[in-house]
């Protein structure tokens, strides 16, 4: 077919002619050996198993044709076979890539079609594939002879790319991804995420075998922060996985108890800490509570120097893990008196708040914590690094928790206050941060005027700076939209200083400095803006004196 011809073709493919024939094959109703012959014609091409196996191939290219054989293998199951499993396998990065999240569709429809993929576990996936399954140029393959041991496949789990994945675990993906659209995450590179929809299956096919297993190589490979995360997931059968996960760890631990007293310890005291807090099952924890947990894991199993110490004390300082309120975190801000380690302390302290405030029931903690007055103070005496990451901490919550005055109202007017008194200049990184926790407010009336007020002084203070003056009218615009009363907040004195700032930064381009004046000079009538302009002021502008009409 001449669809697969020119779409698999090395130099200027021509996704179009695949992403046509995949529609053709999902709507018609086309003969069983059509959709064979496809699929055959697919898998014999010769750049087939490059595109598949080259991570540095066109990675539109790659995902097109796994669109197309999802659809194939939908629409005859008996297409299907085990040995095409390793390929996939080998294709596949465990990833949140949206081509790591079709594979991954793809292994699920496998194995719901009765194609025994335990003759594959425990998994192995990527380059570490590649030689164990012998996958050489087509897409048949050989099956597996010998089973990788436990310590080889913890070897291959990469420490840095969970701890990115706990920093921004993805608290909507579900275990069972049948249904599940494809996602595209934005707020970090997804190819270094790794997808908890695979990372619970394979350690749970791990730890059901009687192999030994090193405890040691297993917490500090991050292996049990991620099961420990994915309790603060959203879906119910991702959690109840990870309860099982921790399941199947405390009978490892319990066949080695002298070695292993320590993590037996730590397991019952997340056990009953979570029993404490009489949640319906499975216990959904809040992401703060998860990741305090994860982290703590990860600086005792590393021995991150300072750190430790600190959360073995807590560790062992009660039989229970004080989870409602998470005190426990405090205890990182009182634990050593010298300024070194009190800053290291706190810094973990905040950025476990930082990556863990997602959802109302982590603006819970955060308020029965009590933390705000913490921030106010540690804003004005800190160092650049604190003030960023309250910044982070305080536009997250904002994001999550309307700023009403019963919600986040409160905590966003202080923090105006603190940032307008700041005796000493802010960094531009500082003032890019504040805009987005301005953008992040809600459009409540009670925050309207201040949250105005606040950004017109901002602006004019800072506004001369151009990449500062960019964001400053981003955030104009999304005030703009967002606020009812628009009208009674700026004057005309106040319209024509934010020009000015706009075109000493040159910012704003000659036409739309001209069109704004000519606008504040002469009124509105006959200016028309479309979007393709992409002026920066003039819509804005236009809003605000149409609204005095």
């Amino acid at each position: 077919m001449k669809a697969v011809k020119y779409g698999l073709i090395e130099e200027n493919p021509e996704y179009g002619f695949i992403r046509v024939l995949r529609k053709l094959v999902k709507i018609a109703n086309i003969d069983k050996s059509i959709t064979i012959k496809s699929f055959e014609l697919l898998a014999g091409h010769s750049q087939f198993s490059n595109i598949m196996l080259n991570r540095d191939a066109k990675q539109i290219q790659k995902e097109e044709v796994l669109r197309l054989i999802e659809t194939l293998v939908k629409k005859e199951p008996s297409i299907m076979a085990v040995s095409h499993v390793p390929l996939f396998l080998c294709s596949y990065n465990a990833s949140l890539s949206v081509v790591d999240q079709i594979l991954l569709r793809i292994l699920f429809h496998y194995e719901e079609n009765s194609i025994p993929m335990s003759n594959y576990r425990p998994y192995l996936w990527g380059s570490f594939a590649i030689s164990h399954y012998q996958v050489k140029n087509h897409l048949i393959s050989k099956t597996l002879n010998s089973f990788p041991s436990t310590t080889e496949v913890l070897s291959y789990i990469p420490l840095k790319r969970l701890k990115e994945t706990i920093s921004c675990f993805p608290v909507n993906r579900t275990l069972h991804i049948k249904d599940q659209k494809i996602e595209q995450y934005t707020t970090k590179d997804p190819s270094q995420m790794f997808d908890p929809s695979f990372f619970l299956p394979m350690i749970s096919s791990l730890l059901a075998t009687e192999a030994p297993l090193s405890i040691e190589k297993f917490n500090r490979n991050g292996c049990l922060s991620m099961v420990l995360a994915c309790l603060g997931s959203y879906d119910c059968a991702m959690r109840s996985a990870a309860y099982h996960v921790l399941t199947l760890l405390r009978s490892h631990l319990f066949c080695r108890r002298a070695e292993n007293l320590f993590w037996d310890h730590f397991n019952s005291w997340v056990a009953q800490g979570i029993q404490d807090l009489h949640l319906k099952p499975p216990p959904q924890l809040s992401m703060i509570q998860a990741l305090f947990l994860g982290r703590m894991v990860l600086s005792m199993a590393n021995h991150e120097k300072g750190i430790e110490s600190t959360c073995c004390r807590i560790l062992l300082a009660r039989p229970a893990a004080r989870l409602n309120h998470i005190p426990e975190l405090k205890t990182f801000l009182t634990a050593y008196s010298l300024y070194k380690d009190k800053s290291l302390h706190m810094r973990w302290f905040f950025e476990i708040l930082r990556d863990g405030t997602r959802s109302t029931s982590d603006w819970q903690v955060l308020k029965n914590m009590d933390l705000f007055n913490l921030f106010l103070v540690i804003f004005k005496c800190g160092n650049q690094k604190d003030r960023l990451l309250i910044l982070n901490i305080m536009e997250a919550t904002f994001r999550i928790h309307p700023a009403t005055n019963g919600g986040t109202g409160p905590w966003a007017l202080s923090l105006m206050v603190a940032i307008s008194k700041y005796p000493k200049e802010l960094s531009t990184e500082e003032i890019l941060l504040t805009f987005k926790c301005l953008q992040s407010l809600s459009g409540s009336s009670y925050i309207s005027l201040p949250a105005v007020d606040f950004w017109l002084f901002l602006f004019l203070k800072y506004g001369k700076n151009s990449d500062i003056s960019l964001e400053g009218f981003s955030t104009l615009n999304n005030l703009v939209s967002k606020f009812q009363n628009i009208s009674e907040l700026f004057d005309d004195d106040n319209l024509k200083d934010i020009l000015n700032c706009g075109t000493v930064s040159n910012v704003i381009s000659n036409d739309e400095a001209f069109k704004c004046q000519s606008v504040l000079e002469y009124g509105i009538d006959g200016i028309l803006v479309q979007e393709s302009d992409n002026y920066l002021f003039l819509p804005a502008l236009l809003k605000i004196l149409k609204a005095r009409v």
